[in-house]
Order: structure tokens, then C-alpha cells, then sequence
């Protein structure tokens, strides 16, 4: 019988982005994404008397996740009546730093039939991948980045867990030219 997760799924997220350095049609920009959220964790636990005979346990982890990106972009302006909007693209280099669950802790007693979930161990996995990003700008200073990648970290074990980097960003603000 597998226990009922003890706390709530907590999030909290944080997200900074920089855009800057356009020169002529080419750009840069640095985002950077920080999370925090507690994740289910189901495990299976081997009796200590029988083979192929595992208990089923389920608890809550907590977990990090940084998430930073560099992004090149090759422009093109257009203008229409007063507004002008360009388009761009381009690469983005990621770099991810997230916790992964390497062990659970858990309870139990003879005769050995249920196991109880106590807390979970995790580890940081750190790497990198190039994927994309495209957008448009608007005159007013609005923006519209959609960025993707892919990638795989090596867990403790060795075993890859495949993750999806990148989203939508939408953003706003003062626009100096000089």
C-alpha cells in the first residue's frame, strides 16, 4: 500500500532577461529562468525475504532547477505606417543546472509487507545544448522570443533523463537609441 505525498507541490519561479547589443541586423540577448518546485517521487523498493516481490512507495522531493541562455539573433526591419517591427532568429547556447532524485530513504518494519516514504536525496546534474530562438520586437519596446532545445543529463546511476529547455518569453520596456 503506497502512502499519500505529506506536502503540498510548492513552486516558486523567477525569470530575468536582458536584451541588448543590437548592432545593424545582429543581436544578443541573456535570459536566465530559476525554479524551485517540489516533484513526486515513486519508487520501488525490493523485499528483504522475497525476490521479484518490490514494494511501492510515493513522496514529495524538492528540486532546482537554472536554466541560463544565450541568444543570437539575425534581424530584419520592416516598418508599417509609424510602427517598426523587426523579426529575428537565430541559435542559443543553454546551460542547465537541475536536480535529480539519485536515492529515496525510507521505513519499514517486519514482517517487511509495507514500506514507508521518509525523504528523498538528490543530486545537480550540469550541462549544455544549442537549440534556437525566433521573435519579433515591436517599436513600443514589446517583445515575443518562442526558444527551444533538448537535452540529456547523466543521472548519479548513469541512466539519461531527457529535458526540455526553453518556452516563451514576453516581455516589455524602454527602448534607447543612440
Amino acid at each position: 500500500m503506497a502512502s499519500t505525498p505529506s506536502r503540498p507541490a510548492r513552486l516558486s519561479t523567477s525569470v530575468v532577461v536582458f536584451d541588448s547589443g543590437l548592432v545593424l541586423v545582429w543581436g544578443v540577448a541573456v535570459s536566465r529562468f530559476d525554479q524551485n518546485r517540489s516533484v513526486p517521487v515513486d519508487a520501488r523498493i525490493p523485499h528483504p525475504f522475497f525476490f521479484d516481490c518490490h514494494r511501492t512507495i510515493d513522496g514529495v522531493a524538492d528540486v532546482t532547477r537554472h536554466e541560463r541562455a544565450v541568444h543570437l539573433e539575425a534581424r530584419r526591419f520592416t516598418q508599417v505606417d509609424f510602427i517598426e517591427i523587426s523579426l529575428f532568429g537565430g541559435p542559443t547556447l543553454f546551460r542547465v543546472d537541475q536536480d535529480l532524485v539519485t536515492a529515496v530513504q525510507y521505513d519499514h518494519t517486519y514482517p517487511f509487507e509495507e514500506a514507508r516514504f521518509i525523504s528523498a536525496t538528490t543530486t545537480e546534474s550540469s550541462t549544455s545544448t544549442l537549440g534556437f530562438n525566433i521573435g519579433t520586437d515591436i517599436c513600443v519596446g514589446a517583445l515575443l522570443r518562442y526558444t527551444s532545445g533538448s537535452l540529456d543529463p547523466h543521472s548519479a546511476d548513469d541512466d539519461v533523463v531527457s529535458v526540455d529547455v526553453g518556452g516563451f518569453h514576453l516581455g516589455g520596456g524602454i527602448r534607447l537609441r543612440f
